[in-house]
Protein backbone atom coordinates (compact mmCIF):
# COMPACT_ATOMS: atom_id res chain seq x y z
CA UNK A 1 0.00 0.00 0.00
CA UNK A 2 1.68 3.03 -1.26
CA UNK A 3 2.51 5.81 1.90
CA UNK A 4 0.41 8.72 0.12
CA UNK A 5 -2.76 5.86 0.40
CA UNK A 6 -2.43 5.69 3.75
CA UNK A 7 -1.63 9.28 4.54
CA UNK A 8 -4.80 10.27 2.93
CA UNK A 9 -7.14 7.89 4.72
CA UNK A 10 -5.16 9.15 7.44
CA UNK A 11 -6.02 13.30 6.99
CA UNK A 12 -9.54 12.28 6.07
CA UNK A 13 -9.97 10.57 8.92
CA UNK A 14 -8.94 13.32 11.03
CA UNK A 15 -11.12 15.43 9.16
CA UNK A 16 -14.27 13.54 10.81
CA UNK A 17 -16.50 16.08 12.97
CA UNK A 18 -20.29 14.12 12.90
CA UNK A 19 -21.96 10.65 12.18
CA UNK A 20 -22.47 12.49 8.59
CA UNK A 21 -18.69 12.86 7.90
CA UNK A 22 -18.01 8.74 8.58
CA UNK A 23 -20.49 8.04 6.10
CA UNK A 24 -19.42 10.24 3.71
CA UNK A 25 -15.55 9.15 4.78
CA UNK A 26 -16.80 5.15 4.23
CA UNK A 27 -18.47 5.25 0.84
CA UNK A 28 -15.89 8.10 -0.50
CA UNK A 29 -12.85 5.94 0.33
CA UNK A 30 -14.99 1.77 -0.45
CA UNK A 31 -15.34 0.28 3.01
CA UNK A 32 -18.02 -1.98 3.47
CA UNK A 33 -19.44 -3.54 6.65
CA UNK A 34 -17.75 -6.04 8.46
CA UNK A 35 -20.22 -6.74 11.07
CA UNK A 36 -20.12 -6.66 15.02
CA UNK A 37 -19.76 -10.65 15.48
CA UNK A 38 -16.55 -10.52 16.08
CA UNK A 39 -16.29 -7.57 18.12
CA UNK A 40 -19.13 -7.83 20.50
CA UNK A 41 -19.12 -5.22 22.42
CA UNK A 42 -22.13 -2.97 23.03
CA UNK A 43 -20.37 0.09 22.59
CA UNK A 44 -18.74 -0.76 19.46
CA UNK A 45 -21.19 0.56 16.35
CA UNK A 46 -19.59 -0.49 13.12
CA UNK A 47 -16.90 -2.00 12.33
CA UNK A 48 -15.81 -1.20 7.95
CA UNK A 49 -12.64 -3.17 5.83
CA UNK A 50 -10.92 -2.35 2.22
CA UNK A 51 -8.39 -4.33 0.64
CA UNK A 52 -5.45 -1.82 -0.30
CA UNK A 53 -3.16 -3.83 -2.24
CA UNK A 54 -2.78 -6.73 -0.25
CA UNK A 55 -3.46 -5.00 3.10
CA UNK A 56 -6.83 -4.67 5.44
CA UNK A 57 -7.54 -1.58 6.41
CA UNK A 58 -10.33 -1.62 9.29
CA UNK A 59 -12.53 1.38 10.69
CA UNK A 60 -13.70 0.76 14.65
CA UNK A 61 -16.18 2.72 15.40
CA UNK A 62 -17.18 3.18 19.43
CA UNK A 63 -19.25 5.36 21.31
CA UNK A 64 -18.89 5.99 25.11
CA UNK A 65 -20.55 7.98 27.93
CA UNK A 66 -17.43 9.50 29.99
CA UNK A 67 -20.17 11.28 32.65
CA UNK A 68 -22.26 8.28 33.47
CA UNK A 69 -25.83 7.66 33.74
CA UNK A 70 -27.84 11.03 34.38
CA UNK A 71 -25.61 13.56 33.27
CA UNK A 72 -26.84 15.51 30.47
CA UNK A 73 -23.52 15.64 28.67
CA UNK A 74 -22.16 14.63 25.38
CA UNK A 75 -21.24 10.64 24.62
CA UNK A 76 -17.81 10.54 22.67
CA UNK A 77 -17.67 8.90 19.46
CA UNK A 78 -13.88 6.98 18.54
CA UNK A 79 -12.74 5.83 15.40
CA UNK A 80 -10.09 3.50 15.34
CA UNK A 81 -8.34 2.58 11.89
CA UNK A 82 -6.02 -0.19 12.39
CA UNK A 83 -3.82 -1.90 8.95
CA UNK A 84 -3.22 -5.43 8.86
CA UNK A 85 -4.24 -5.38 12.81
CA UNK A 86 -1.70 -3.06 13.78
CA UNK A 87 -3.21 0.05 14.84
CA UNK A 88 -2.61 3.01 12.37
CA UNK A 89 -4.56 6.56 13.30
CA UNK A 90 -7.66 7.51 15.46
CA UNK A 91 -9.69 10.40 16.33
CA UNK A 92 -12.71 11.01 18.26
CA UNK A 93 -15.55 13.62 18.48
CA UNK A 94 -18.30 14.26 20.85
CA UNK A 95 -22.17 13.64 20.06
Amino acid sequence: MGTYELAQLRDDLYCIDDNDDIRRFVAKCGFKSDGLDQHSSPQTLAVAKRNMNGHVVRLVHRWFDPYGPFQSLPGINKLHMLVDGRPFADTEFAD
